[in-house]
């Protein structure tokens, strides 16, 4: 379209400068053909009769007007001018349009890219809503099995401090030990031996089997004497007793101690027995034993007593 413009331009200037050509040289031929025709119709003098026109016209055909002078060239030419100076600001004003499309055309693409992008953006806030509701169910969730697993862990902690208890208490029921009791001593004169017996008793209400008695003394510091054993398994039913008798050579200090007063014994006893459960139990019973003519009575004084179960008896 430009180059079409472009070329009724310059034919247009082409046409323009012909047409003023052809008209000059119109006017040159006019002028001729007068000025011929003026001097044939004149009387022929011998000088011709000169008209103040005449000279004007000679003078003016021998020195004619340039045709860049001519007003209407002039105007050609400024048309012209005004036509290329509006085909040049229409032809960078279609170039500024073209750029303003083309960047329109980008902006539109951007646009459309950033509506995808704020679609797609849309649609993971969109997604990360429902994770997040998920997940907030999901934490309900655990959160009410962990309370139901609370609630049922503090129920069997109690089940099992109440097991723990009745166990205990059961056991209480049938636990057992040794009851050493109403020690005696006996003396015969001019006999140098002492005879202590005992009786071992059964404070449970269940029976227990009596595996063997034991009892060590010692009169003399650091010197301990076996004086009665039994290995004899017997059944100790519950508080009869089992009387366990034993001897005892005292020294003649402890012969003129004993008639005068009190003497001491240091005595150690060991008892083992199976309990109701079938334990293997050995019960220890470590003091020191008062005994004397003069009281009439005899007794220990404990220095220790203790309960040692699954113990083999020493043999």
């Amino acid at each position: 379209m430009m180059r079409l413009i472009i070329v009724a331009y310059i034919c247009l200037l082409l046409w323009a400068f012909n047409a003023d050509s052809n008209n000059a040289k119109d006017d040159g031929h006019t002028q001729s053909v007068g000025n011929q025709t003026t001097q044939v119709q004149a009387p022929t003098p011998a000088r011709a009769i000169t008209q103040p026109g005449d000279s004007t016209t000679h003078k003016g055909n021998d020195n004619p007007r340039p045709s860049y002078r001519d007003p209407g060239w002039i105007a050609v030419i400024l048309t012209a001018i005004y036509v290329g100076a509006t085909i040049k600001y229409v032809s960078v004003s279609r170039q500024m349009l073209d750029q303003i499309s083309k960047q329109g055309e980008t902006a539109l693409v951007q646009l459309s890219v950033m509506s995808d992008q704020t679609e797609a953006m849309q649609k993971l806030l969109h997604a990360t809503h429902e994770q997040g509701i998920t997940m907030m169910e999901q934490l309900e969730e655990l959160k009410r099995l962990a309370d139901q697993t609370t609630i049922a862990a503090k129920a069997a902690e109690s089940s099992a401090i109440a097991a723990m208890e009745s166990v205990r208490v059961q056991e209480s029921h049938l636990s057992q030990c040794i009851v050493v009791s109403e020690w005696k001593s006996v003396k015969i004169d001019d006999d140098s031996l002492l005879y202590i017996s005992c009786n071992i008793n059964n404070p449970s209400p269940f029976p227990m089997t009596l595996n063997f008695v034991e009892a060590k003394t010692s009169v003399t510091w650091g010197s301990w004497v076996i004086n009665g054993v039994t290995h004899a398994k017997r059944i100790l039913a519950p508080h009869v007793p089992y009387v366990f008798h034993f001897e005892v050579e005292l020294t003649e200090r402890m012969i003129k101690l004993y008639e005068s007063g009190t003497t001491r014994i240091t005595i150690d006893c060991s008892i083992g027995y199976l309990n109701v459960t079938g334990k293997e139990t050995r019960q220890r019973i470590f003091g020191n034993l008062f005994c004397g003519s003069f009281s009439g009575t005899t007794f220990i004084d404990f220095i220790n007593t203790d309960s040692t179960p699954d113990k083999k008896p020493d043999t």
